[in-house]
């Protein structure tokens, strides 16, 4: 039996922290006891132990467990000694937040992201939410919700803390027009909030908001009050926080686990930039040049005409590109759910270039081999079955590809496929074996497979 009694850190680590337990459920083959929460005071570091039950409905937690094969303990004693660390667990959960987050919407069936998505405030928590983003998103007419990470522990932990004018400035920057905005930050921890607001209404015009100037959060404890402001940065038009808070991460995140679209209109502004930055990522990363990384969008090269004879199989495109590393894309979660495009690249990344790629067909209907053109003139073999085609760490990048269909698929269906050349705008569509190469031979940037009925 696995059990940690609590995990004293924040709300969002501590939904980590409970994905990891389960992790380690199914690693060790043991049954878990859900843990407590923790409403945690790091003006005075206290940690009061709170049932998981009073803030979060668990029964979706435990569906979601069970269908992955967790066994949770139903009616425990409370007199159980923890046989696990629940620090070790959150390690174990954001590691699995990092791996999700960098596959994308094709990881979204996996136990981590299913789990994820089950986090639902109990209903007076979002009813309380609801009424204030009434007020704020309604009543006042506010777009923008800014989560400032100014409080006195976070400037003396994180190395991406910024002072509240810089942040300000970036956001005028961003929204030359913005008139009203909302802040978020744990007010209890901070004496910048009234500098905030001068400094909005002074300098700009704008007017900031708090929750203070809503309810008294003194009667609220800081658990409360911490989902409440996720669900009201969840249901804002713009979101704006800093990356490296895996509050301001998992805002994006959850509403990516929940919808399975890509996450819009949320901001980061913790980069060496005079702007903030657009996150490309949908929440998958706590590192500012990955979440603003456009590769991550895995956006179209090109679309089909005739999309109902389109045909998705079970297939997984591996790319190796410069300065960067490995980078997925898969087409399915599962054999009837499509998850997203098989896209490796960036139009908007000249620099970088793909050296090798590699398809994996989990489909027993289909086998496809490929090749490539290296950029000193090489022709690789045809390649199948996952083996890379192509060179790692020869700084040799491709300049061009060809794909083809084998055994009884390719009498009825085509493979098109198209890559994106340095210094081109459009791509170079091929199919069936044929070669995608730019007539001026530039290295390859993006690509992209589909497959379409005969």
């Amino acid at each position: 039996m696995l059990f940690y009694n609590h995990c004293g850190l924040g709300i969002t680590n501590q939904k980590l922290s409970l994905t990891g337990l389960a992790y380690e459920a199914l690693e060790y083959q043991e049954s878990i006891i859900l843990p407590n929460l923790v409403d945690f005071d790091p003006r005075i570091n206290t940690h009061k132990v709170v049932p998981l039950d009073e803030y979060f409905e668990i029964s979706a937690i435990k569906n979601v467990m069970a269908s992955f094969g967790v066994n949770i303990i139903d009616n425990p004693t409370g007199n159980e000694e923890d046989t696990t660390d629940g620090w070790h667990c959150f390690c174990k959960g954001a590691k699995k937040y990092g791996e999700i987050g960098q596959l994308g919407r094709s990881a979204l069936g996996e136990m981590g992201a299913q789990i994820i998505r089950t986090f639902t405030p109990k209903k007076f928590i979002l009813e309380f939410s609801n009424i204030l983003c009434q007020s704020l998103y309604g009543t006042l007419g506010i777009k923008h919700a800014l989560q400032m990470r100014i409080e006195n522990d976070w400037v003396g932990f994180s190395s991406s803390s910024e002072s509240y004018k810089n942040i300000i400035q970036k956001t005028i920057n961003t929204f030359p027009d913005i008139q009203s905005i909302y802040i978020l930050c744990d007010e209890k921890n901070t004496d910048k909030k009234e500098d905030v607001r001068n400094y909005f209404k002074n300098d700009f015009g704008v007017d900031a908001f708090f929750k203070s100037d809503f309810f008294d959060i003194s009667k609220k404890n800081n658990l409360f009050l911490s989902l409440v402001d996720f669900e009201i940065a969840s249901n804002a038009r713009y979101f704006i926080g800093n990356c490296e808070s895996t509050f301001s991460s998992f805002v994006s995140f959850e509403k990516f686990c929940k919808t399975y679209e890509p996450v819009l209109n949320h901001y980061i502004y913790n980069t060496s930039k005079e702007t903030l930055q657009i996150r490309q990522d949908s929440g998958g990363s706590t590192i500012p040049a990955v979440a603003q990384d456009k590769i991550h969008r895995r956006k179209k090269l090109f679309s089909i005409e005739d999309f109902e004879k389109e045909r998705i199989w079970k297939i997984e495109l591996k790319a190796h590109i410069s300065n960067h590393g490995d980078f997925i894309s898969r087409s399915l979660i599962t054999d009837a759910s499509p998850c997203g495009n098989l896209v490796c690249g960036s139009m908007d990344e000249q620099m970088r270039s793909i050296e090798a790629f590699s398809i994996t067909s989990h489909s027993p209907d289909i086998n496809l081999e490929y090749r490539a053109k290296l950029k000193d003139g090489t022709i690789t073999e045809w390649k199948s079955n996952g083996d890379f085609s192509g060179t790692i760490g020869n700084s040799l990048a491709i300049q061009a590809f060809a794909i083809r269909i084998t055994g009884p698929a390719s009498l009825t269906c085509d493979c098109i496929y198209g890559g994106l050349f340095q210094g081109d705008h459009f791509p170079i569509r091929a199919s069936n074996g044929q070669w995608s190469e730019a007539p001026q031979g530039g290295n390859l940037i993006a690509m992209q497979i589909t497959f379409l009925e005969k």
